[in-house]
């Protein structure tokens, strides 16, 4: 039932954990304004909410390019790497006691993007 074909071409789940994770590992640097903010706890605008997200959208397409590419080292056969896959490791590592203390995104009165 919930087989679905062409989960490989979802984008993953731009929530508030997977930017942060993909902001400390260095995979995107948002600009001074917007770092102050995350690492201070304050609100971001939805502008800004928006646009690290969106980076983090981008940032994962360049991974699983990478990962799919002719040079990787990934073997055939393997959990296919889209964004979707990505998506679940980052989250779930983003769960991890050491980097749970990652300051996240705050955007209020938000339900999802």
């Amino acid at each position: 039932m919930f087989a679905f074909s062409d989960i490989g071409d979802m984008t993953l789940f731009a929530d508030n954990v997977v930017p942060a994770v993909v902001q400390h590992h260095g995979l995107i640097d948002p600009c001074s304004s917007i770092r102050a903010k995350i690492t201070s706890g304050k609100e971001l605008t939805l502008q800004e909410t928006t646009a690290m997200r969106a980076a983090s959208i981008v940032a994962a397409q360049l991974v699983v390019d990478c990962a799919n590419g002719p040079t990787s080292e990934f073997k055939a056969g393997t959990t296919p790497v889209n964004q979707a896959t990505l998506d679940n490791f980052w989250w779930y590592e983003g769960k991890e006691p050491e980097l749970r203390t990652i300051p996240r995104l705050v955007c209020k009165n938000t339900l999802y993007f």
